[in-house]
Order: structure tokens, then C-alpha cells, then sequence
């Protein structure tokens, strides 16, 4: 993720993943707004926040006012002039995000093909695969689901020449 040969390329899928509350979702936002920034395209599917909630904090790392007092709190002047200069900022940026394919893997596989053909995006984030319905209870049908997904995400970066990185919330009992 640096100038020196590391980072996002196309036909790579990367894996973030890490217990719960530590901060995968704020590090995939992160990393999205800087290949934006770039010049990258990014789609951004988010399982667990909506489109408002990502906005917000997008903006917030931008301005660096929270993004519950964005949504919430009022706001100095001061604030108020920051978050515009952020919210230019995001505006130039190419990312997109929908929130209507979030309910099934196929309809996020046929929204990531369709984004492809319709913005030329670079790169797509899942955030966060496990939770996406599976048939059956916890247990290893869940695993080769899991592993069926990213297998599938995998072939179509290198298919389409695009970058994906899943978010993953790992399991405290192992």
C-alpha cells in the first residue's frame, strides 16, 4: 500500500480481517478514500452500515470532526467550514456504493460486474462477507460458503481486472 511495488492490483483479492470492534470497517473506508484520491473507482458494498452511516465517516476522515456529531451534534463554524472543504473533497471522488444488491452474494456478484461495465471501476470492497445468508446453522457449510464466495470474488478481479477486498470479522472462539 505504498509507492514502493505494494498495494492494489488488479486481480488481487485481499483479505482484512480481525475480531470485532477494532476497526476493519474505518481501515477499508481508509484505504478506499485514498485510491479515490488517487484516481482509483471504487464500489463499496457494505453488509452491516448504510450508505449515510459510510458517507459520514468518510467525510469525517477527511475533516476530522466524528462522525456522530456529523450525523447528530451540532456544529461550530469552524466545523461547518472543515466539513464543507471535506465534502468537496468526497464529491470529487469516484466512489460508489449499493445499497440494493446487499441482500444475496449474486446480486453484489452481478452489481460488481455491472459497475465494471457501466463506471470502469478499479477495485470493490465487501464489507463484511459472513453476513450474507447461508444456508444452515454454524457450522462447516458455513466455512465452504464462506470459501465458495471468495473463491468466486477471486475470479472475477482477475476476470475483470480489478482489485476486491473482502472485510472478514474473525472468530473470538478459535
Amino acid at each position: 500500500l505504498d509507492e514502493h511495488g505494494g498495494g492494489l492490483h488488479k486481480g488481487d483479492l485481499i483479505v482484512i480481517g480481525a475480531e470485532s470492534s477494532v476497526g476493519k470497517s474505518s481501515l477499508s473506508l481508509t484505504i478506499c478514500a485514498n485510491a479515490c484520491k488517487a484516481g482509483a473507482k471504487v464500489a463499496f458494498y457494505s453488509l452491516e452500515m448504510e450508505m449515510m452511516k459510510l458517507a459520514s465517516r468518510i467525510i469525517s476522515q477527511q475533516s476530522g470532526i466524528s462522525s456522530s456529531k456529523i450525523l447528530y451534534g451540532r456544529l461550530s463554524s469552524e466545523e461547518l467550514l472543515a466539513l464543507d472543504q471535506a465534502v468537496g473533497v468526497v464529491q470529487n471522488m469516484q466512489f460508489f456504493f449499493d445499497d440494493r444488491s446487499r441482500n444475496s452474494f449474486d446480486n453484489i456478484v452481478s452489481s460488481i460486474r455491472s459497475m465494471k461495465n457501466k463506471h470502469d471501476i478499479d477495485g470493490v470492497v465487501v464489507d463484511y462477507l459472513q453476513i450474507l445468508p447461508v444456508n444452515g446453522g454454524k457450522n462447516e457449510r458455513d466455512e465452504k460458503a464462506l470459501a465458495d464466495m471468495s473463491r468466486r470474488l477471486k475470479n472475477i478481479a482477475m476476470e475483470l481486472g480489478i482489485w476486491i477486498v473482502i472485510v472478514s470479522q474473525l472468530n473470538r472462539d478459535t
